[in-house]
């Protein structure tokens, strides 16, 4: 009775378990909830990033490598799956985030170049940011910070360029920045809102036509601003209505006295995090400094309290009034700029207990902040060239052919199920509908990105489910045939087949989890969706199956073998193979199995396709809106070879049709690339048309990793089946 009423009570629970996820999943409920889909099922976001090296940087190709790295670092951070991120000829980077929702805040933080410098406030300003004490003199325009420089900035090499444009009202004048600075003269005239303000012509230094003015910065010294966003600029009486201005000497290559005196290469990245400030409860960043960056901090915090203690004696007063600062800043924007006081530190401060930034505005925004300094400085600046809305990569065929395959091995083993089990198989049939609805909800409550290689994951672990029941039944059948009872046979066989579900799932388990926590990208999706799955499906097979049996067995009509297909002595020779006594013919089919396979890779190698080799990447636009698959189709037709081909619809659509479209296909030799862009003219009248070179998506590192894991896991895998059958 005390067991009838336990697998009552389990019933219950995973009855409302399925209310919970019909909630979930019917449209309409207030507990409704959409998967979030991947790249190749909805599309998301596409962002192309171009670098822009400092003057008189030398840029590499591992300086791209390093910047992707990073990038997909800040990605992962970010919380975005599934993203794709690739090289674009020499200097590009290209990303593509599905299912954004904040669309301004993942462009900005993958793209920022994070570079974080420490400079001695007082002691770096110069010119017209200091006053004839020392103290900091904010200015609210690059003119008035800049104009009294043009003598100083003709003598040595500028280190930026500004174009300023003069607005006459009445007697005074107003001067407004146009755009953002240059690093050469040449670069400044090239841009093209510059050339259509001037009508091509340039400009010299401290020269004004047609209401612009050229400014430049002086050799060895750099434009640093304050946001009027900040809670403290220097200089700044109150909080900052309008962006501050101040000039910073700037000469990072001196031996003796480098300014800035410390930079993000003196931080322990994983040390800095987002923190609450224990006295006001506002957010702030701790940051960890390297041994070498806390000596540093201790030697500049240490001079900073001794010229405080000069000051004060000079100018008297209140000594906070003679307190120095250094400011924390980030991409040439003060973020904070704390005091030194030297009664408290007569001797500076301590670098081994790091250093915080105040003074932020949010916890999103500190939160920011600490993610970009974790990942690191990208190694040269980034700008944004394009950022576009782009398509699915599958198209509605190859979405339709995945649902029909899943729908039909879905069939099959349920079909197999109730031939070789009869009415234990339509308990497995409505255990495995129970998993699936269990393993939805866990997609939906987890925010799991679905993606077709998920998706596999996904058809994989109800196969997974379905072995678990095969296992048990199997057990159940041989005590039927034994002589037992049905509720007997029942338990036993749940009892003896537990341990070999358990040993099937932790082995599973442990692959999943290797590869989800050492890979990255769609191989983390699937060992994702694995993992998920063999977690539920141990409570369906185990649980579920095992409640739904108990209940029926204390039922007279159900105590019959012939239910289970047990009747009788076990039909067929098929199923009855001594496999032991021909062990050496397995081990021989085996071997030749074994042979055969490292002979072909070593004979052909892997058939890698552009996510994990690269190639080429075709752009082209369309007079009449074309539906993404009627390209695809189009292409295909023109060629066999493009059947593999990723084509992507990008921009605004309308009714699911686009006019500019994108191609992405193995490495397409300069005789097939004439023939596709003949063929898309001639077909579609295609312009615009454009090939360039593209990397893969899958870089080196995702694919040392997978292989890795994989070794990894084995180890793992051998090693518990080790201490399991000692």
């Amino acid at each position: 009775m005390a067991e009838r009423r336990s697998h009552l009570t389990l019933i219950g629970f995973i009855v409302a378990a399925l209310l919970g996820v019909a909630l979930l999943a019917v449209p309409g409920s207030p507990m409704h909830k959409k998967p979030t889909l991947g790249l190749d099922l909805q599309g998301g976001l596409e962002v192309v990033l171009k670098a822009q090296p400092d003057k008189g940087q030398t840029f590499t190709s591992s300086d791209l490598k390093r910047s992707v790295e990073i990038m997909r670092s800040r990605v992962d951070k970010i919380g975005v799956s599934e993203p794709e991120i690739r090289t674009q000829g020499s200097d590009q980077i290209v990303i593509e985030l599905p299912g954004v929702h904040d669309q301004a805040r993942a462009a900005a933080l993958i793209g920022k170049t994070a570079k974080l410098e420490l400079y001695d406030l007082q002691g770096d300003l110069t010119g017209p940011s200091r006053d004839a004490q020392g103290f900091p003199v904010a200015q609210t325009s690059i003119f008035g910070l800049l104009s009294s420089q043009q003598a100083e900035a003709k003598k040595g090499s500028p280190t930026e360029f500004y174009l300023v444009k003069v607005i006459k009202k009445g007697k005074s004048k107003e001067y407004t920045q146009v755009g953002d600075p240059a690093q050469t003269r040449s670069e400044l005239f090239a841009r093209p809102d510059v050339k259509k303000l001037l009508k091509g012509r340039q400009l010299k230094l401290g020269e004004m036509k047609k209401g612009y003015l050229l400014l430049a910065v002086p050799e060895h010294k750099v434009v640093i601003t304050c946001g009027k966003d900040e809670r403290y600029c220097p200089g700044v009486p109150n909080k900052p209505e309008s962006t501050s201005y101040y000039l910073f000497n700037y000469d990072p290559t001196n031996p003796k006295k480098p300014i800035p005196e410390m930079t993000g290469s003196d931080l322990v990245l994983k040390g800095t995090k987002q923190d609450f400030d224990t006295r006001t409860n506002e957010p702030i960043v701790l940051m960890q400094f390297t041994d070498k960056g806390a000596k540093k901090f201790q030697n500049i915090t240490s001079h900073l309290a001794e010229r405080g203690r000069i000051v004060h004696s000079r100018i008297g007063g209140d000594a906070q009034n003679a307190f120095q600062q250094f400011a924390i800043v980030l991409d040439r924007e003060i973020k904070s700029a704390p005091t030194i006081d030297y009664n408290e530190n007569p001797n500076g401060i301590p670098g081994n207990t790091g250093a915080q930034i105040t003074g932020i505005g949010s916890i999103g925004e500190a939160q920011d902040l600490a993610l970009v300094l974790q990942t690191g400085a990208l190694p040269v600046n980034y700008v944004t060239i394009e950022q576009t809305n782009i398509s699915a990569t599958l198209g509605k065929d190859s979405l339709q052919q995945a649902k029909r395959a899943a729908i039909g091995g879905l069939i099959a083993v349920a079909l197999f199920l109730l031939i070789f089990y009869r009415f234990l198989g339509l308990v497995a049939v409505i255990g495995l509908g129970i998993y699936a609805a269990f393993l939805y909800a866990a997609v939906l409550l987890f925010g799991v990105t679905l993606t077709l290689p998920g998706f596999a994951g996904l058809i994989l672990t109800i196969g997974v489910a379905a072995d678990a029941n095969v296992v048990i039944f199997e057990r159940i059948k041989e005590e039927a045939r034994a002589g037992k009872s049905v509720r007997a046979a029942i338990a036993t066989g749940y009892a003896k087949g537990f341990h070999t579900i358990i040993d099937a799932n932790v082995v599973t388990a442990i692959t999943a989890l290797v590869l989800f926590l050492v890979a990255t990208a769609g191989v983390k999706g699937f060992a994702l969706m694995l993992l998920i799955g063999t977690a539920i499906s141990l409570i369906t097979a185990v649980a579920a199956t095992r409640a739904m049996l108990g209940l029926l067995a204390g039922f007279r009509w159900f105590d019959n073998p012939r239910f289970m297909g047990a009747a009788g002595p076990q039909h067929g020779r098929w199923l009855q193979i001594d496999f032991m006594r021909r062990r050496y013919l397995w081990f021989a089919i085996s071997g030749a199995v074994v042979v055969i396979s490292l002979a072909s890779l070593g004979a052909r190698g892997l058939n890698l396709g552009i996510d994990f080799k690269g190639g080429t990447q075709v752009t082209f636009d369309t007079p009449k809106a074309q539906l993404v698959d009627d390209v695809r189709a189009d292409a295909q037709r023109i060629d066999p070879r493009f059947s593999k081909a990723i084509i992507q619809g990008r921009g605004k659509q309308s009714g699911g049709k686009y006019k500019s479209f994108q191609l992405r296909a193995k490495s397409v030799s300069p005789a097939l690339g004439t023939k596709l862009r003949n063929g898309l003219e001639s077909d579609l009248n295609v312009t615009h048309y454009g090939s360039k070179q593209v990397s893969e998506s899958f870089g080196r590192q995702i694919a040392r990793s997978a292989i890795l894991a994989i070794i990894f896991s084995l180890f793992l895998i051998v090693l518990y089946l080790a201490i399991r059958f000692d």
